[in-house]
């Protein structure tokens, strides 16, 4: 009877350890994840090119999908138009992508964040939408490998 409480606790032991390890592994990918996509709107606020590409892969694809027209438009910018852009700005109107919530699904080296936000220029209110950034694990570090966006006037709810 002894030995069969014995591998009882040994299972439940094993099983629970296991289990919370996952979830603290889950949970420092997630904060990891949610640091990287800081750091490249950090860049982004800050017209730091250097700063940006830290966290892309240099094959990383961007698409951004136009809602605000009659017509949807798709449109695929390349890294090196995409950060020409960004760091060639103007001073004004100031460009702000504020993040609301976020989404992250991880599954070992490869992770999905979708995040709403809203994109203000000069203080007033221009656009909202969802990054869906798709990462990649290299190492200890996550990497953006995808980016694309929504660009909507109605129906916004941050």
């Amino acid at each position: 009877m002894r030995t069969r409480h014995s591998h009882f606790f040994l299972f439940f032991f094993i099983t629970f350890f296991s289990l919370s390890a996952f979830a603290q592994s889950s949970a420092d990918d997630t904060a990891a994840i949610r640091a990287t996509i800081a750091l490249f709107f950090e860049g982004f606020h800050e017209r730091n090119e250097a700063k940006m590409k830290s966290v892309l892969d240099y094959q990383t694809v961007f698409h951004s999908m136009d809602e605000r027209g009659e017509v949807t438009q798709l449109r695929a910018i390349s890294i090196e138009q995409f950060l020409k852009a960004v760091v060639s700005r103007p001073d004004n109107p100031a460009w702000e992508e504020r993040l609301h919530e976020f989404t992250i699904e991880v599954d070992g080296s490869i992770a999905q964040a979708w995040v709403s936000y809203s994109f203000w220029l000069g203080g007033s209110f221009s656009h909202c939408g969802i990054d869906a950034f798709t990462l990649y694990k290299k190492g200890q570090k996550w990497t953006i490998s995808y980016l694309i966006d929504s660009r909507k006037s109605d129906g916004c709810s941050f």
